[in-house]
């Protein structure tokens, strides 16, 4: 619980970018560090007073300290807090209920336990605001994935009902020129001019091309959105992925690399 620091945001580490340069470093000289020795290397690993470091073989002057970074699970923290939190409170309790013999070292403990508590309570403000952003987002995930699954059933529906209703087959290959249509027409069906020449051209009704135009229609509309619920679904797992790894590998403390 040492390690907290109020100007450190918990919110900023849970959400912190391992892809940086600076991060990326750290992981190159701690792998350097725990990597098996050879005759070739560079560096020479020792730990020394409780610290980790990178001694140049050709001139030892030259070191790097490599201070790791520091983990915790989320929701032990969060737990662990809590019940610090409370003790903290007993404690307080118990120097304010005092009736005699109230000293400066009682003064003193009063006034360490009111800044952990602050400190502590702080902290969990912290996470449950990493908590409650989680939970907002992923609900505004959910609302548009079952927004989108209705919509697809909805076009799913209508496709069929459509297509029941085509008063009249047609090959294929008309079939085909008739969606090239459609796309180059920007996924608009024609108007009525270009239906009108397309059915005298092939010798069909005017209405029977309408009615495979609609049917094109809804089924663009519903691989559209059949595409959209895929991409949000996977955004979801991605999502819940990505929470569940920085909750269980929560970064508590940043690394730091000192060139000597």
């Amino acid at each position: 619980m040492d390690i907290l620091n109020k100007d450190q945001n918990l919110d900023t580490l849970f959400h912190y970018n391992k892809e940086n340069n600076d991060y990326q470093e750290y992981l190159e000289y701690i792998n350097l560090y725990y990597k098996k020795p050879t005759k070739n290397d560079k560096y020479e690993s020792l730990y020394e007073n409780g610290h980790f470091f990178l001694i140049d073989k050709k001139n030892p002057s030259k070191k790097i300290e490599i201070i790791p970074s520091k983990f915790t699970n989320l929701k032990k923290l969060y737990n662990d807090l809590e019940i610090n939190n409370k003790i903290i409170l007993e404690k307080i309790s118990a120097i304010i209920e005092k009736t005699d013999n109230y000293n400066d070292d009682d003064r003193n403990d009063f006034d360490n336990l009111k800044k952990k508590y602050a400190l502590y309570n702080k902290k969990i403000i912290e996470i449950n605001i990493i908590n409650e952003n989680y939970n907002k987002n992923m609900m505004s995930l959910f609302e548009n994935k079952n927004k989108l699954s209705n919509s697809l059933a909805e076009y799913y529906n209508k496709r069929n009902n459509i297509f029941d209703k085509i008063s009249n087959p047609i090959s294929k290959n008309i079939k085909n020129k008739l969606i090239l249509l459609f796309r180059k027409n920007n996924n608009i069906i024609p108007n009525d001019y270009d239906i009108n020449n397309i059915a005298k051209t092939h010798n069909i009704p005017s209405k029977v091309i309408e009615e495979w135009f609609q049917w094109i229609e809804q089924c663009y509309y519903y691989l559209v959105t059949k595409n959209k619920l895929y991409e949000i679904m996977n955004e979801i797992k991605i999502k819940e992925n990505e929470f569940e790894k920085n909750s269980k590998y929560m970064l508590l403390k940043l690394p730091n690399i000192i060139k000597i």
